[in-house]
């Protein structure tokens, strides 16, 4: 998860940002994350039933893959695709 974190929060330039450039991807996630609306973008939510924690990164990752490339589309700019 945090090599997930760290490449979307990578993709968004969130270095770039003054008061997140000391923190890592999940922690500057978080932080904007603080407060916010969580019915802002459509993301599925990811199982959580059972009493495992087993369960693919890869659906989290195209999610925000495929929002970030359609955000960055509406502005002309290009694709990005995240590794894991």
């Amino acid at each position: 998860m945090l090599v997930l974190l760290f490449q979307v929060a990578r993709c968004l330039s969130l270095k770039s940002i003054p008061e997140l450039q000391n923190l890592c991807g999940g922690a500057a996630i978080e932080q904007l994350a603080v407060g916010g609306d969580p019915h802002a973008f459509p993301f599925t939510k990811t199982r959580t039933e059972g009493t495992t924690c087993d369960f693919s990164f890869s659906g989290v990752r195209s999610q925000a893959e495929g929002f970030i490339n359609s955000e960055r589309e509406k502005e002309g700019n290009f694709h990005v695709k995240i590794f894991l």
